[in-house]
């Protein structure tokens, strides 16, 4: 049974991270619930095998990147390396929004940082708790009509572009860094300065597309 309901809450946060991810870019989730069942089922599998066969825990936001860069190339059929961008920023935001539930929840003391772990019932709670909160705050910006609108019909090699992956790449790589030595308040530090820079930079983008 252990596996059942691993597997069951594991579905519930991979479907609210895909409405994340599509909402953020204003994509109408509707649209795509028959992609976010199959793909968030198949993120589960993969979790499950990963930490449970194989050990890697850590290193499973790696994972995650490139399998939300798939997700977005094959389903949302922008460019690759859009794709990329897209996953980036997705994570970012996901990593954002589970840290600031862990530490609202460690501070009521519903639950306690030390006792996380992917099949415990803390972390059930946890999940249920961020596909709550992601369900309500992401329809909630997607009717204000809030969110990221870029161009992804084509990728185009100017230095502004260059420069906005190369930094989003580096972010990403400073949180998988975080997120491995599993300290928290260092995390959550990394993941405000993280989301303010890639505000600004979503901002130039759009401004930059506008022109």
């Amino acid at each position: 049974m252990e596996v059942f309901w691993f597997l069951v809450f594991s579905v519930l946060e991979a479907s609210a991270i895909h409405i994340m991810l599509l909402r953020l870019f204003r994509y109408e989730v509707r649209q795509y619930v028959l992609a976010i069942v199959i793909s968030s089922f198949f993120f589960s599998f993969i979790s499950y095998v990963l930490r449970s066969e194989f050990d890697l825990s850590n290193y499973f936001s790696l994972v995650t990147l490139v399998y939300f860069a798939i997700f977005a190339f094959y389903v949302l059929k922008i460019p690759l390396i859009w794709s990329f961008a897209v996953s980036i920023i997705g994570n970012i935001c996901n990593f954002v929004l589970q840290t600031i539930i862990l530490l609202v929840c460690a501070g009521l003391g519903i639950l306690q940082l030390h006792e996380i772990d992917p099949f415990s019932p803390t972390a059930r709670i946890q999940q249920t708790l961020f596909a709550a909160v992601t369900f309500i705050l992401t329809g909630y910006l997607y009717r204000k009509g809030i969110g990221f609108a870029f161009n992804f019909d084509r990728f185009r090699w100017k230095a502004e572009n260059i420069v906005m992956l190369v930094i989003m790449g580096g972010l990403f790589v400073a949180m998988i860094i975080t997120f491995i030595k599993r300290d928290i308040y260092y995390l959550a530090g990394l993941d405000f300065i993280m989301f303010a820079i890639l505000v600004y930079l979503a901002i130039r983008k759009e401004r930059a597309d506008l022109d």
